[in-house]
């Protein structure tokens, strides 16, 4: 996070890259799946993040099958233990930083080509950060299914409470958002996953 606003102030201050303005993404006259911009209509862009969605989960779940999977669970886990087995820390820790860029740089991508700009306080947002990070706590970290179901949760609730409360000027929806997020930290600090029978999280692992 320190990196991400470290980059926002260099980047809002870059005259080069048009500095807090950001840059336009050109305009196309119309409809082109080349250029990815549709005017007429966004459900394109819901089929595209589907696909790309669908894609990345199965990519994802490979991955945690895998045997770099295995190492990177050992090193999140105890990095010392695993380095007494021979696990070369910083440099699964360096696929990892990798791997979440390799999965997000098509995301942003899309998303710059759906909101049409790209600028400092959008790219590096601080709010993005964290909320992401809520997520996975909220459904539980290190799991695959833990994301898909903070997200599921978590973002409904998010734009009610913004929608129903986010104009009384009182901040009533984050106060209730973050009340939410205390009871589950309180009381199920592995996240909502650990609701489901254990016999269904250990089939989830065998398989």
């Amino acid at each position: 996070m320190l990196i991400g606003i470290s980059f926002q102030i260099i980047f809002q201050r870059w005259e080069l890259i048009g500095a807090a303005s950001g840059l336009w993404v050109p305009l196309t006259e119309e409809n082109s799946w080349i250029a990815i911009q549709f005017h007429s209509s966004k459900v394109p862009y819901y089929y595209i993040f589907l696909m790309f969605f669908i894609i990345t989960f199965f990519l994802v779940w490979l991955l945690s099958r895998s045997k770099i999977g295995f190492r990177l669970r050992a090193v999140r886990d105890d990095y010392q233990a695993a380095s007494s087995l021979g696990i070369n820390v910083s440099k699964y820790k360096i696929i990892a930083y990798v791997i979440s860029a390799m999965i997000m740089a098509p995301m942003g991508s899309m998303f710059a080509q759906y909101i049409l700009i790209v600028d400092p306080d959008r790219v590096f947002n601080f709010d993005i950060s964290i909320f992401v990070l809520l997520i996975t706590v909220l459904g539980g970290i290190g799991s695959v299914w833990g994301p898909l179901i903070g997200t599921i949760i978590l973002i409904p609730i998010t734009e009610y409470t913004r929608i129903y409360f986010g104009g009384t000027g009182g901040a009533v929806d984050l106060m209730f958002y973050g009340i939410i997020l205390m009871l589950i930290c309180v009381f199920r600090p592995s996240g909502l996953i650990s609701l489901l029978p254990a016999h269904i999280l250990e089939r989830k692992k065998q398989t």
